[in-house]
């Protein structure tokens, strides 16, 4: 062996030793867990709810299953540093991807401030994620996109207030990675459909802020805001019966600011002024809390917006409204753990009517007096296929993803909805839980197309699970009724391992 040779040895001891001794001084661990989990349907579809608002992991697909493992873990290296990671891969069949990876995220946080770059299942902190029908912009229902993010660790106190007001926020971009997925059913679909698009190359931007009283007070009020872009890409399309492309150029560095704030773009549309650069979408938030004697009591509500008619509230009751009670009991056997109630609507849309002079020549615009804001056309845009990722929506899975246009369509055709749900889940024993879900809902189709005779499904799930030491298991029973999805019922079971490794 030679002397450099007996250097880099050293040197590797040196580092094992230092390493082994910061994990030792600091706090630390490491863990992974093994699930399989399959779906036998009677239909075409797996039923509705037991595949909805889980990150696309179980298929839309009948007679679906997959099989994961992940690892994940931190380290804290300081009283103020901390950093994290975690891997997830999965196998699946009768799905979009045979074997690929679910997350794979680093993660470090400073005090109160975190940032994450990856791939990572996550949900908004406002809903109850195990129980809601979805939130209106990021539901948990798609699979989660790679981003780079920079937030807070939950609601923190704002400073020099005294403890009055807490806050959270989120900011970040992402890139769109279904290119392949949307390219073949555009293909499938144009061939019978003049005027059909895809677009490829997208990125995206996601941010939210909510603001909230002491939550350690009895009553507490919780207000803020999401707001979500598509941005960049090259639209392909077959307007004339001829493939047209559009858009093509080079992401810029300011293209991320532009579309902080939406507002008019002359360069965003072949038509004028009256466009903005990128697909905008987003909520205004309202909630009021009240607990005592571990229980808590909630009212609230999500406005959506998708241009500024929506912003100054011009979109009647159109909005998630909800109510949500929940335990805050951390021992024991809890009957129920917690109930929520939700109505949503989407049919105003800011009325039915829609036109702005820079959507015409010259000579039809000069004789439209005004502009009207309205049709609003929820999730969907001019520009950019519907607002889903592999198809499933990103927002609210109420309104039917464009997964399920039968015609290979990309955007959706059922956005103006009214619909009804209800969640419920607890303790039976000490070892076994309940979940129940149901939702109706009726559509009728959009602001531009109009469905006669309304859309309809009915959807239920009873699930019963069991914990033992590092073992998960549950059963499901689930049934989809209506014209939206088929009639189907299903089966499902899942079996869920999780282990320390440090």
């Amino acid at each position: 062996m030679t002397f450099s040779n007996h250097k880099i040895v050293l040197a590797v001891l040196l580092f094992m030793s230092s390493v082994t001794s910061v994990m030792a001084q600091q706090s630390a661990h490491l863990e992974f867990e093994l699930t399989a989990e399959g779906a036998l349907s009677s239909g075409t579809y797996t039923p509705y709810m037991l595949t909805v608002n889980r990150f696309d992991v179980l298929s839309p697909r009948a007679n679906t299953g997959y099989m994961s493992a992940g690892i994940n873990g931190d380290l804290q290296f300081t009283k103020h540093w901390n950093v994290a990671g975690g891997l997830t891969a999965m196998s699946s069949v009768h799905s979009n991807h045979k074997a690929y990876l679910q997350e794979l995220y680093f993660n470090a946080t400073y005090r109160k401030v975190n940032f994450e770059v990856g791939v990572r299942q996550r949900n908004t902190p406002t809903l109850n994620a195990l129980l809601t029908s979805g939130d209106l912009i990021f539901s948990g229902n798609a699979k989660p996109i790679p981003t780079f993010h920079v937030s807070t660790t939950g609601f923190v106190e704002v400073p020099y207030l005294k403890k009055w007001l807490e806050a959270y926020a989120d900011f970040g971009y992402g890139r769109l990675f279904d290119q392949k997925y949307s390219e073949d059913r555009f293909e499938l679909f144009h061939e019978s459909h003049f005027g059909s698009f895809f677009t490829r190359d997208v990125y995206f931007h996601h941010k939210q802020l909510y603001l909230r009283s002491n939550s350690s007070h009895p009553f507490y009020v919780t207000v803020g805001m999401q707001h979500a872009v598509y941005f960049g890409g090259v639209k392909t399309s077959y307007d004339t019966g001829e493939k047209k492309e559009s858009g093509k150029k080079k992401i810029k560095p300011a293209d991320f600011m532009r579309v902080l704030i939406p507002k008019s773009d002359a360069t965003a549309g072949n038509a004028g002024d009256s466009f903005v650069y990128g697909n905008h979408l987003g909520i205004w938030y309202l909630d009021f809390n009240y607990q005592r004697n571990n229980h808590l009591l909630r009212a609230y509500m999500e406005k959506p917006f998708e241009d500024g008619s929506g912003i100054a509230f011009r979109n009647g009751l159109d909005g998630l409204w909800g109510f949500e009670y929940a335990s805050k009991q951390t021992s024991g056997i809890i009957p129920v753990k917690g109930i929520v109630f939700e109505y949503l609507q989407t049919t105003n849309q800011s009325g039915p009517i829609h036109w702005a002079p820079g959507d015409f020549n010259s000579e039809i615009s000069q004789k439209l007096p005004s502009e009207a804001t309205g049709a609003d056309n929820y999730y969907n845009n001019f520009f950019y296929n519907g607002y889903c990722y592999y198809g499933l929506s990103v927002g609210s899975a109420l309104l039917k993803s464009p997964y399920y246009n039968e015609d290979n369509y990309l955007n959706y055709t059922d956005n103006r909805v009214q619909a009804w749900h209800l969640g419920v889940n607890g303790d039976i024993t000490a070892h076994f839980g309940y979940l129940l879900k149901s939702s109706y809902r009726e559509g009728l189709g959009t602001p531009f197309v109009p469905l006669p005779v309304k859309n309809h499904s009915f959807d239920s799930l009873i699930q019963v699970d069991w914990h033992q030491g590092p073992w998960q298991c549950a059963a499901a029973f689930a049934i989809t009724q209506g014209n939206i999805y088929g009639n189907t019922y299903g089966f499902d079971v899942k079996i869920t391992y999780h282990g320390k490794i440090l």
